[in-house]
């Protein structure tokens, strides 16, 4: 299996995990981020990651691949200048990953999404300061989605 960019909006934050020898089933998995915004108790505007979606094929499933597109997402974003990543996700596989939930350090929900908890957590960058809290603001194309 092999780890690399996929094409798309913005090519650095997709991700693919291939099996090149295996021609007719070679793409087993994908993961991508997304740049977002947090909009922080002083109405100021900060650009964030959103990791979202992460999809393994069934088949493919329970083998680490999704364990290694998120490994491999995470360092992408521990690269870039943006302090935090969002995901909306399972409350048990996310925190082995330094997820925790949002609310408990300030970071909230977009509002339509209502009353989400256990899902909704958060990763800061490992050199991110901790006083960093607001809401987030999803980008137009993920509200899109919804109607």
């Amino acid at each position: 299996m092999a780890i690399r960019t996929s094409s798309g909006y913005v090519p650095e934050l997709a991700l693919v995990a291939d099996r090149p020898a295996e021609p007719a089933e070679p793409i087993v998995g994908h993961i991508m981020l997304s740049v977002s915004q947090l909009v922080t108790d002083l109405s100021s505007r900060v650009s964030i990651l959103i990791l979202s979606p992460l999809g393994v094929l069934p088949a493919n499933q329970g083998r680490g691949i999704g364990v290694a597109l998120t490994h491999a997402a995470l360092a992408i974003a521990d690269a870039r200048p943006e302090p935090l990543v969002i995901v909306q996700g399972h409350p048990d596989y996310y925190p082995r990953f330094g997820f925790v939930r949002g609310r408990t350090i300030g970071v909230l929900p977009p509002e339509n999404l209502g009353p989400i908890d256990k899902a909704w957590m958060v990763r800061r960058r490992p050199d991110a300061s901790g006083e960093l809290r607001g809401r987030v603001v999803y980008p137009q194309y993920f509200l899109d989605l919804d109607d």
